[in-house]
């Protein structure tokens, strides 16, 4: 009888815990699904934008402005070391005697991700053949197009 009672007694003290366990288990296993399903979104969402980037660099090499500009939206944001450009018409403004003197392009030493931008460093031109120096910059992009830059210099 003593015997009984002590399996009776373990199975009241194990079962809430032995119940636990599944629903723990199902619990950690959406947790991850939730989890990987957000890094899936993230990874869908970074090359996405990286081809917009992408896209840009190409039209820059093929000396293509129209299909450079394109790239950008139409009240693109551009912040950098004390200036604002605000719109593509700015853009083409500044952007536009840079392709006719055919500066080269930027010439990219890293990129990647920071979770909500692409960024890249690259060594930028002053003219056809003097590195200006290398600049730091995150594109914030939506919808197919750069809606924003920010960057400075190093």
């Amino acid at each position: 009888m003593m015997r009984r009672a002590a399996i009776v007694l373990a199975l009241v003290i194990v079962s809430p815990v032995a119940l636990a366990a599944p629903a723990q288990a199902q619990e950690t296993a959406e947790q991850a699904a939730a989890q990987t399903a957000e890094q899936a979104a993230d990874t869908a969402r970074m090359n996405a934008s990286a081809k917009v980037l992408h896209r840009a660099l190409d039209a820059w090499r093929a000396r293509n402005f129209e299909g450079w500009l394109a790239n950008y939206s139409d009240d693109i944001v551009i912040k950098g070391t004390g200036f604002t450009i605000l719109g593509r018409k700015e853009m083409r403004l500044l952007y536009e005697p840079i392709f006719q003197a055919r500066i080269p392009a930027p010439k990219i030493l890293e990129s990647g991700w920071t979770g909500e931008r692409v960024y890249i460093r690259q060594l930028e031109y002053l003219d056809k053949s003097t590195p200006d120096g290398v600049s730091y910059s995150e594109y914030e992009v939506r919808g197919g197009k750069i809606v924003a830059v920010y960057g400075w210099a190093e």
